[in-house]
């Protein structure tokens, strides 16, 4: 009965995480995930569209834009994509965005900064907004924005989609946020190399652990918290890691639910722990960490710490009945228990 309640309100948030990622921003502010109070801090009006066959303000709209045949407003290229496109790779893509890493120097970025880019610029001013919101006390943990939080507009950049991988046209505009640069692997590649050692699975994910204990602590939670969302250098050294994709990252204020329903806060913190290991794996259905390592001997190592987050998790429970507190205590919640345990395993 409980394992299939859990997985009937999985699937709810797996529909509504999808739409989340893709439905226009105005439209998720509008189901309550951001109190009113907060709409006008984080909102950017989208422009008007233009009225065919009119001519241009010039109080209206910058003089770099140009219109097309059908009379819609098309921003000119801020950045060349010609230079960008040189001197850019691909790193990744998402539900509504790509990512692209700087191999050098360009669009007002530094080498190894990376765009992420999104085809509109509401889209994209979202992001902004969010990733400016979020805490300077784990600024040093999130590979958050490549400007300061008040200076969040001097990280749009506007251009082509290049690298997109099939994203998007490579003729069509793009609007990039300008990102930090977050490292050169994901925990996920790490895992996947054959000769990862046992203790090395252990240590970064007790690193990993404690990193989200510091989020959770600022009073936030990730909402996709996975190996491939964290990056450590070429040695996989956990002393460098970096949270990326963070434009899902929410201050747990802000979620219109109460304790005792899901998708509350505390349900939130804890999905983070779940998706880390793939814990509760019959019910929610993410990878479990051993299947992502290759070693034999980490694999094993992997499916202890992976059955230590389900014992922290309390699978067989509701999520949604525990208070924030309760997920997010250093001393007593989940991630405690995991460490707790971990520590003594061989």
């Amino acid at each position: 009965m409980l394992r299939s309640k859990a997985k009937r309100w999985f699937l709810a948030w797996r529909f509504q995480h999808l739409q989340f990622r893709t439905m226009h921003w105005k439209h998720w502010l509008l189901r309550c995930l951001v109190p009113n109070d907060a709409l006008e801090a984080l909102a950017v009006e989208a422009p008007a569209p233009a009225v065919p066959n009119e001519p241009f303000s010039a109080l209206e709209h910058d003089a770099n834009m140009t219109e097309n045949v059908d009379g819609h407003l098309v921003v000119a290229e801020q950045c060349d994509s010609t230079q960008l496109q040189q001197k850019s790779t691909s790193a990744g893509k998402g539900l509504n965005a790509f990512v692209i890493r700087l191999t050098n120097p360009v669009c007002g970025g530094k080498k190894g900064e990376v765009l992420k880019g999104f085809n509109s610029a509401s889209q994209r001013d979202y992001a902004s907004g969010l990733l400016a919101a979020l805490p300077s006390s784990t600024s040093n943990i999130l590979a958050g924005l490549a400007c300061k939080a008040n200076a969040a507009n001097d990280c749009k950049v506007e251009s082509k989609c290049v690298n997109s991988v099939g994203k998007f046209a490579a003729n069509a505009d793009c609007f990039y946020v300008r990102m930090k640069y977050g490292g050169s692997k994901t925990l996920e590649q790490c895992f996947a190399e054959p000769n990862r050692e046992a203790k090395s699975i252990k240590f970064l994910m007790m690193g990993v652990v404690k990193v989200l204990q510091l989020i959770h602590k600022s009073n936030f939670f990730h909402s996709d918290f996975q190996l491939k969302n964290l990056m450590v250098d070429d040695t996989c050294n956990s002393a460098k890691l970096q949270v990326v994709d963070l434009d899902g990252m929410r201050n747990a204020s802000t979620v219109g639910k109460q304790t005792g329903e899901p998708f509350c806060a505390a349900h939130e913190a804890w999905k983070d722990y779940m998706q880390l290991f793939g814990a509760c794996h019959e019910d929610y259905g993410y990878p479990k960490l051993e299947n992502l390592v290759k070693n034999t001997a980490a694999k094993l190592m992997a499916q202890a710490l992976r059955e230590a987050a389900d014992s922290a998790l309390d699978c067989s429970s509701n999520p949604w009945d525990k208070s924030w507190a309760e997920i997010t205590s250093m001393q007593n919640g989940p991630g405690a228990k995991f460490l707790a345990a971990a520590k003594d395993l061989k």
